[in-house]
């Protein structure tokens, strides 16, 4: 996906005075300091001294995973969103959008105290000074969540922005040691004689957003120690997983959110009380707990045949909490479960006892989830969807869940208005073929889906049907990039069952067209079940960008929620 995540507005910032770290070189934007034309002012000390300024380019492009990417390293890039990556080369033309301009003012290591000149303009150095490091004994992350591997890759996955490396720190990352370079002309022998490789502006900016940090939370422990712990503990969230295994995922304050925290630490460095305001003002809009529809009809009631829902829910407060989920006009009480902090757990929902309403086509039922005394409504589907025609539509897909939406309990459609986006519309149809057709597995029925071609990433779509973990056939669809097939290459669609090897869909028809993919896969005769219900969910793979039906799902998960259809209403 070329979605190139915005620049945090550190770059951009004009409310916040001229940092400089002792120790540092100045690092700004181009903008703050260059003239008229791009001239490059005379910098002096306020001692006369005269400061050398470099102009240095980056440009800052959307990071693309290859396919030699593994499914830790893919789940960690979906989870934490977006991710940029910088590159910088000397002479580097700004030629588009994504080039920034940065000046590296060269200050000497005796300038801390100093101000400075800039042509005829006068700038105010606020200066950081050489800290020792913030002792980061965090009491609420167990050790398994620091070393967990998924953790760690989001961390790494993370420090590709400069603006957000020093995160690392807090769980103990050390950054890379410097690269040395061999000094020219100097004895093969002397292993010794090397040089550190010139920092990037990357690195220098996340040398600085460190110190930065490092003396923000100094001086808030300095200020509350109780309020910087929980400071502490939300720069650092983990959420505990269980279920088949335990998994860890990072919960923590993204790198916007940390951001408005750290503006407000050091515009308040020198005000204590205002320091704890800010601080309390931030953390009470940090949001407790979130919940999410897990699956709609993975599981069925014995008797009834109606969906049993799943909804989860995720305690992100420092105590436990009790958590439960039910409608509002049921009759038996909800299961009250004990969620420890920074813990999630899968809530069971029973099946519906009263009939349903006459004039409804798809009965949405709304759930109440609560942990303590936190509260959302979640539209869950507890009866199965109706099939009527034209056909029952399979919209929106939801993008997998990422860090900063899911802690808010929200979820995203790549396409949510049918327009076509970069992320690949998808549009899919459960229909009944008007006739007998030439398919002898075939259940009469089949799934129509118009998918957008891509130039340069491959595609994948996986229809499951059946119970969750255990389906009773698997439709999987390859569609290969335009740049490596003809325009009359063809894809074809294969069925897995268990205990069979992969075979061709029987009346599978997948077309290439100009700008789109169409496709006909019929659904397999034992893939329905008595009476006449049809469990399924859909999965949208396009380069690392995977969108799903009916619900979204976590970036690590190997299969899509379920919904359940009613095929005896067409």
């Amino acid at each position: 996906m070329n979605v190139l995540p915005p620049l945090p507005a550190t770059t951009e910032r004009e409310k916040l005075p001229l940092f400089a770290v002792f120790g540092q070189t100045l690092v700004v934007p181009a903008s703050t300091v260059l003239g008229p034309g791009g001239r490059i002012p005379q910098a002096k000390l306020d001692d006369g001294r005269e400061v050398p300024i470099e102009v240095r380019r980056v440009e800052v492009l959307a990071f693309v995973p290859t396919q030699s990417f593994g499914a830790i390293e893919n789940a960690a890039l979906r989870w934490m969103g977006p991710v940029a990556e910088w590159s910088e080369a000397p002479g580097l033309a700004r030629s588009n959008a994504n080039t920034i301009e940065f000046c590296e003012i060269q200050l000497p290591p005796d300038a801390i105290g100093h101000w400075l000149w800039l042509g005829k303009e006068h700038i105010d150095l606020t200066w950081i000074p050489a800290e020792k490091p913030l002792d980061t004994a965090i009491s609420g992350l167990p050790a398994e969540a620091r070393s967990d591997p998924f953790v760690r890759e989001c961390l790494r996955v993370e420090g590709k922005s400069p603006f957000a490396r020093w995160r690392g720190s807090l769980f103990g990352v050390k950054p890379p040691a410097p690269v040395r370079m061999p000094i020219p002309y100097a004895p093969d022998s002397a292993e010794s004689v090397t040089r550190a490789e010139a920092p990037s502006v990357a690195d220098l900016l996340a040398a600085k957003q460190s110190s930065l940090w490092n003396h923000a939370l100094l001086r808030l422990r300095k200020a509350d120690p109780a309020l910087c712990e929980r400071v502490l503990v939300e720069l650092t969230r983990v959420v505990r997983f269980d279920g088949a295994g335990t998994r860890y995922a990072p919960a923590w304050a993204d790198a916007t959110d940390a951001q408005s925290l750290l503006d407000q630490l050091l515009l308040n460095r020198d005000d204590p009380r205002g320091m704890v305001f800010k601080t309390s003002q931030w953390l009470r809009q940090r949001p407790p707990a979130c919940a999410w529809v897990s699956d709609d009809a993975g599981l069925l009631d014995a008797e009834s045949r109606l969906p049993l829902p799943r909804v989860g829910v995720a305690n992100l407060s420092d105590s436990t909490a009790l958590g439960w989920a039910g409608g509002r006009a049921e009759a038996r009480s909800p299961e009250l479960v004990s969620i420890p902090p920074n813990a999630a757990r899968i809530l069971a929902l029973p099946a519906l006892t009263g009939p349903a309403a006459p004039d409804s086509n798809m009965e949405a039922q709304s759930v109440d989830a609560h942990i303590g005394a936190w509260t959302t409504a979640l539209a869950v589907f507890r009866r199965s969807m109706p099939a009527r025609p034209p056909g029952l539509p399979i919209a929106p897909t939801y993008l997998d869940h990422s860090l900063p939406l899911w802690t808010r309990s929200q979820a995203v459609s790549p396409v949510p208005t049918g327009e076509r986006t970069q992320v690949g519309a998808m549009a899919a149809r459960l229909v009944r073929e008007a006739g007998p057709t030439s398919v002898p597995s075939g259940s009469g029925w089949s799934i129509y889906l118009e998918v957008e071609r891509s130039t340069y990433e491959h595609q994948t779509i996986r229809i499951w049907y059946g119970p969750m973990s255990r389906p009773t056939h698997i439709i999987q669809v390859e569609l290969p990039e335009t740049s490596r097939i003809p325009e009359s290459g063809d894809a074809v669609a294969t069925v897995r069952e268990p205990g069979e090897r992969d075979s061709l869909l029987p009346g599978a028809q997948v077309i290439p067209a100009a700008t789109h993919w169409s496709l006909r896969l019929p659904v397999p005769n034992r893939a329905v079940e008595r009476p006449g219900l049809i469990r399924l969910g859909v999965e949208h793979i396009r380069g690392n960008v995977r969108s799903s039906w009916p619900r979204p799902i976590f970036p690590w998960a190997t299969e899509p929620a379920r919904a359940c259809v009613d095929l005896t209403r067409w």
